[in-house]
């Protein structure tokens, strides 16, 4: 029994490569190596061992060989005589294979195809060649090739023995002129063979018929009377083709039409003249007016036209309308006289465009289309003044009016991804993910902008919230929270999700629109900023308006030790020490530039008790004028003085004006501060300083000097406070009074 593990062991026996019976056993014999490695590193061959017995010589071997055969020769010359006799009578017979090699017997013959899907046409002729190798009996259909059939042809049947219906083989004596053969269920029939055919079947007693002529179909007959049509020269290459095979043989034309189609070549090399024209097939079912740009090129005087296709337009982008070739003017009569299709004659120049007929509002017949030239390109322009000294026009500015185009509306957010998303699925059928920024956003990535916001107008139970809106500058997204307040009864957390918001006109939310003392209006609720953080700052200081924070001249530590001093001088003064000094600066400003002079500022301190020696007031003007112009800002002077004030105070500030202002709109009468401020809880009064009358006296006469209009706006009531909490250090002795002053 033979098993897998036999062949391995080198069984003789044939076994087929099947799974199970293939052997994985490899020779592992060793190969001997040729070289070895020496002491120093370097392969070196080694010494092959001498063979038992020497190699002849090849020489010798050949010239004993021949020898050899010299020698039989000779001996037994008769032999080889006789044998030549007999081959040159024919008696000595070769076998089949030699006797009909390449011996191939060529049938011509056809067979019918319906065609269904033609008017021009009910039935087609395919012509085919049989042919039958007589080596082997195998036959072989091949269908002849025509030109522009639009069919596949060539090998019909491949070579083999084509069987019978009665599964017999077919032999060449079923192959006869004027029968019919079927082959695979196509009939052919046989209409001639070529003479060595003949020739054949006559040898072997078989003579073939007669040759029959193929069926014509009314599509052959239309073919014949177009080349009648065509004349004599119809087919005949044209007569570059016929230069150019003359020169490949060795014939160079020296003739002077030669010479002057070079030297027009080399001058007007890579000089096109470029014409825009307008094609109106309007007149037509679903036509239109199309552009194209028509292209002359001087050096072999050619046309090229090329669609100009609109975007959205809904055609197919074609490449060229019409190839590179002489453009004939009559092209009707080009394809009717038989000179123009003659190798013989070159063509007159006259029946073909030249550059003296294009002209701008003139009609290129491009094939039956009718072309209006409307421009051209400056090159052109220019070389018909310097050759013709002629100045083409122009026509594209007379253009119709077209209706517009209807505009895409913003579609409405779906709900899904963010606004942008739901705009991409308007602007195509598959929506593709909105494209990002990049630059934006590697700019700008963690940069976060913080403001400090109240609800403004708020109801009394809202006027204590605070609120933090953060402004993403990586993508312009919005969040909003609210820090946890305790025992507010309110729970803190995220009050608005991060997302892009828009404003009542549709845009996003910028930077501007966060200054502070600014309303912004975010989803039907408007906010008031109160402060920003100090990265927002440093960020972007144009969101802090002048007079608000504490100025840059005031950061230096000298400065800031003198404004020490001055505060703490107008805190001996009581709380509206400060304010004190801003009424005092405001009498000095005779011209109302709200500016001081360092004389005019040397001497209102000096009256205030609080006087500066010249060093002090160098350092105080060098801090304060900006513009070098000898004057100082006494608003950014007092906003120094004031420095900047908690979140905590800003939203109590905030929460008296609310109340003060009913109305909303950002003004309040003096009269409504009386009637509402509590100036039985002034620390004045309840000191015993003064009574009840007296600081309410004291009180409206800090208000009288700053506007002359009796309306206190929220920027001074802010000012006010921005003084008065100068003089205060703990913030719960501010809540305590704004609570005990507004009932807050």
């Amino acid at each position: 029994r033979f098993t897998p593990k036999m062949a391995g062991r080198g069984a003789k026996m044939a076994v087929p490569n099947l799974p199970g019976f293939r052997s994985n056993v490899h020779d592992r014999t060793k190969r001997v190596s040729h070289f070895s490695m020496s002491a120093d590193g370097v392969m070196i061959e080694k010494d092959r061992p001498e063979s038992k017995e020497a190699k002849p010589d090849a020489a010798a071997e050949f010239e004993r060989t021949y020898n050899a055969t010299a020698a039989k020769r000779a001996a037994r010359p008769e032999e080889v005589a006789a044998t030549k006799r007999l081959a040159a009578r024919g008696d000595i017979i070769p076998p089949a294979f030699v006797a009909l090699d390449r011996q191939v017997l060529r049938l011509f013959g056809y067979f019918k195809e319906a065609v269904h899907e033609s008017a021009a046409e009910d039935e087609r002729v395919r012509k085919v060649i049989i042919l039958l190798y007589l080596v082997d009996m195998q036959i072989e259909v091949v269908e002849q090739k025509e030109t522009n059939s639009g069919m596949p042809q060539g090998t019909f049947i491949k070579r083999h023995r084509i069987p019978k219906r009665s599964g017999e083989p077919y032999e060449f004596t079923d192959l006869l002129v004027g029968t019919e053969v079927t082959f695979y269920g196509r009939t052919i029939r046989i209409v001639d063979c070529d003479p060595f055919t003949r020739e054949f079947y006559a040898s072997n007693g078989i003579e073939q018929g007669a040759a029959e002529a193929y069926p014509e179909t009314p599509l052959d007959a239309t073919k014949k009377a177009a080349v009648a049509a065509a004349g004599e020269y119809h087919g005949i290459k044209s007569h570059p083709l016929k230069k150019f095979m003359e020169a490949s043989l060795g014939k160079v034309g020296s003739g002077r039409g030669q010479k002057v189609d070079l030297k027009r070549f080399l001058d007007n090399d890579r000089k096109v003249l470029r014409f825009y024209c307008e094609w109106d097939d309007s007149d037509r079912l679903y036509g239109d007016k199309n552009a194209f740009t028509l292209h002359y090129f001087l050096a072999e005087d050619t046309v090229e036209v090329a669609e100009v296709t609109a975007p959205n337009s809904g055609k197919d982008p074609f490449g060229l309308f019409l190839a590179k070739q002489k453009l004939p003017k009559d092209w009707h009569s080009s394809l009717r006289e038989d000179r123009h299709q003659s190798c013989e004659d070159d063509p007159p120049s006259e029946s073909y465009y030249r550059p003296e007929d294009l002209k701008v509002g003139g009609i290129v017949d491009v094939f039956g289309r009718k072309l209006l030239i409307k421009g051209c390109d400056p090159f052109t322009r220019a070389w018909y003044r310097a050759t013709f000294d002629y100045e083409q026009g122009d026509l594209t500015g007379e253009e119709e009016e077209k209706e517009e185009a209807p505009t895409l509306g913003k579609p409405s957010y779906t709900g899904f991804g963010d606004e942008e998303d739901s705009m991409a699925s308007a602007k195509s059928l598959i929506p593709k993910p909105p494209k990002k920024d990049w630059r934006k956003w590697t700019e700008n990535e963690g940069k976060i902008l913080r403001f400090s916001a109240k609800l403004a107008r708020a109801i009394p139970e809202d006027r204590h919230r605070q609120f933090v809106i953060q402004l993403y500058l990586e993508d312009d997204t919005l969040m909003i929270y609210e820090p946890a307040v305790r025992n507010s009864g309110i729970v803190g957390g995220k009050f608005l999700n991060r997302e892009k918001h828009r404003n009542a006109e549709g845009r996003l939310y910028r930077v501007d629109d966060f200054t502070i003392g600014k309303e912004v209006t975010i989803h039907k609720r408007t906010f008031l900023i109160i402060d920003t953080d100090t990265y927002t700052r440093k960020v972007k200081p144009e969101v802090v308006p002048p007079g608000h924070g504490v100025p840059k001249g005031a950061e230096d530590p000298a400065v800031a030790e003198l404004l020490g001093r001055l505060r703490e001088a107008a805190r001996k003064r009581g709380a509206h020490g400060i304010h004190g000094i801003g009424r005092m600066f405001r009498i000095f400003d005779d011209n109302g530039d709200k500016g001081l002079s360092a004389a005019d500022l040397s001497k209102g301190f000096r009256d205030y008790g609080c006087p500066l020696n010249d060093e002090e007031m160098t350092v105080l003007m060098a801090a304060f004028d900006k513009d070098g112009s000898g004057r100082v800002s006494f608003d950014e002077l007092l906003a120094g003085l004031r420095g900047p004030m908690s979140h905590t105070r800003l939203s109590l500030v905030h929460a008296a004006y609310d109340k003060l202002d009913a109305t909303g709109d950002g003004k309040v009468a003096l009269d409504d501060i009386q009637a509402l401020y509590n100036f039985s809880q002034s620390e004045a009064v309840l000191s015993g300083e003064k009574t009840k009358e007296e600081a309410a006296a004291d009180f409206l006469d800090q208000w009288d000097t700053i506007e002359d209009d009796n309306i206190v706006s929220r920027e001074e009531f802010l000012n006010y406070y921005r003084g008065v909490s100068a003089s205060i250090d703990s913030d719960d002795y501010f809540e305590l009074m704004m609570k005990r002053a507004w009932d807050i």
